[in-house]
């Protein structure tokens, strides 16, 4: 009723695999989907399943058992909801997401950029392009910087909102947020609860803590924006063409626009310059206007101008965290 749909796993990486056995394993497929196929769901066969680890069934990879367990959902399913796959991060030319890509089951992408880095526009360029097989698929950001986590170093809470905009100006469906605590199982600040208070602790708050952070909110501005501007979905990536902007091969801002030119949206994450560069994808017989909005604030913008007709434009020197939403004048 409040348009949400669950994206069903089976199990956690290599963790569930290892201690059930394949017949086991697939006689519990056959219960979730027997139990939960007729509701709205989405299934991304378990978190990170693309490990070639052994499992607890001799002669199978811990990758090898999710596979088969998909493949069987595909079969049992008769309502043919999406079946997908959540991936440790890895480019579509991996072996593994090779194969992935060739199954009959697999039609579409849950992506993960992983923490405490901004994936390059080509990591997601080769999704969007589909380079191996050409057959294209959608995908979705499903796990980038989570806020707040400790995962090869801390995120903070500033690298979740520059992967959510870097996610969807390189073409993603949508993006998944994630925070400490709560997806860490993480339920009080002393003892073990969870991947919390441990020498290899993932998470440094429980889940009440985490629900309240600045990340969560400020992904939904995100959402209220792209909601607002109408056809989102028709935003083609421009990724590191020069041709289109001077400032994408930096890497510290994305740009997307519509086909027509009749909607450009540029994304600045650089947070120590305030420099951005020069946008060439304009009709130069129409007259643009250009508005900021601060990626930290809701959908409100903080300032419009118009341009001078032309084939490009020199956007000034930003605040901080800026999104540019540039569209013909009326």
């Amino acid at each position: 009723e409040h348009g949400q749909v669950i994206a069903l796993g089976l199990g956690c990486h290599t963790s569930t695999v290892s201690r059930m056995k394949q017949e086991d394993f697939l006689r519990f497929t056959r219960y979730i989907v027997a139990r939960y196929a007729c509701y709205s769901v989405v299934w991304i066969s378990g978190q990170e399943i693309t490990d070639n680890s052994p499992s607890a069934t001799p002669g199978y990879t811990a990758f090898e058992c999710y596979l088969g367990a998909s493949a069987l959902i595909e079969e049992l399913d008769g309502y043919g909801h999406p079946n997908s796959a959540h991936m440790y991060p890895m480019v579509i030319e991996d072996e593994r997401a090779q194969r992935l890509d060739k199954t009959e089951w697999h039609d579409s992408w849950t992506l993960q950029g992983g923490h405490c880095l901004i994936q390059p526009m080509d990591f997601y360029r080769g999704y969007y392009e589909s380079r191996i097989t050409g057959v294209i698929k959608p995908f979705i950001e499903a796990e980038a910087n989570y806020e707040d986590i400790n995962c090869g170093g801390f995120t903070g809470y500033d690298l979740n909102r520059y992967s959510a905009w870097n996610a969807m100006l390189c073409g993603s469906a949508g993006f998944t947020y994630g925070v400490t605590g709560i997806w860490a199982n993480a339920f009080s600040t002393s003892g073990y609860t969870g991947w919390l208070g441990e020498t290899t602790s993932f998470s440094y708050d429980p889940w009440y803590m985490g629900l309240d952070k600045p990340g969560s909110f400020e992904v939904s501005y995100m959402k209220d924006f792209f909601t607002a501007i109408g056809p989102w979905y028709n935003l083609i990536p421009h990724f590191d063409d020069s041709a289109a902007a001077t400032f994408l091969r930096r890497g510290k801002a994305a740009l997307a626009s519509t086909e027509d030119g009749s909607l450009i949206v540029a994304y600045f994450y650089n947070e120590k310059s305030k420099s951005t560069g020069t946008i060439r994808v304009l009709d130069p017989e129409k007259t643009y206007r250009i508005t900021d909005f601060d990626g930290l604030i809701d959908v409100t913008a903080t300032g419009a101008r118009l341009m001078e007709q032309g084939i490009t434009v020199t956007v000034p020197e930003k605040p901080y965290a800026v999104v540019m939403l540039i569209n013909p004048a009326e």
